[in-house]
């Protein structure tokens, strides 16, 4: 068996190239401030459901199995939404193989409601952080 040191071995680690994917802030405001008035659909709204004081989960309320964001998972305070058609996204295979290529994703708390967009096959973190008390009360996501 080789054994190696372990500064050594760390220190392969750091050259090693990164298999860790491209991370994305939800940051395309899209052809208008809410996806219904553009033409887009409602796929689904989801309410928030608390796994603990520190992350949340958010599955469509029509598709409880439909994981379309969660909280707290990714990094603290910070809410991500999964990616609608890429290795396991909500998206069926008839709205990812014939909808349009972007998605609507909206927020809807105390503040009201705020919506960006995303390609089908990203995933994106919504920008800033939210704490228990300021985390929208439900996201609604809707194809084009």
């Amino acid at each position: 068996m080789l054994h190696l040191n372990p500064l050594i071995t760390a220190s392969l680690l750091l050259l090693a190239p990164r298999a860790t994917a491209n991370h994305f802030t939800c940051n395309w405001g899209g052809p208008s401030p809410d996806p219904g008035k553009a033409g887009f659909t409602k796929l689904c709204e989801a309410t928030q459901h608390q796994v603990n004081d520190h992350q949340a989960t958010f599955h469509c309320d029509n598709n409880p199995t439909s994981l379309v964001a969660d909280w707290g998972f990714l990094a603290p305070g910070l809410l991500e939404f999964g990616t609608p058609c890429n290795g396991g996204g909500y998206g069926s295979s008839l709205q990812c193989e014939t909808g349009g290529a972007a998605w609507g994703i909206c927020i809807e708390g105390k503040s009201g409601r705020e919506c960006k967009y995303l390609n089908r096959y990203d995933d994106c973190a919504w920008p800033g952080t939210f704490t228990l008390e300021t985390l929208p009360s439900k996201v609604i996501i809707y194809n084009s």
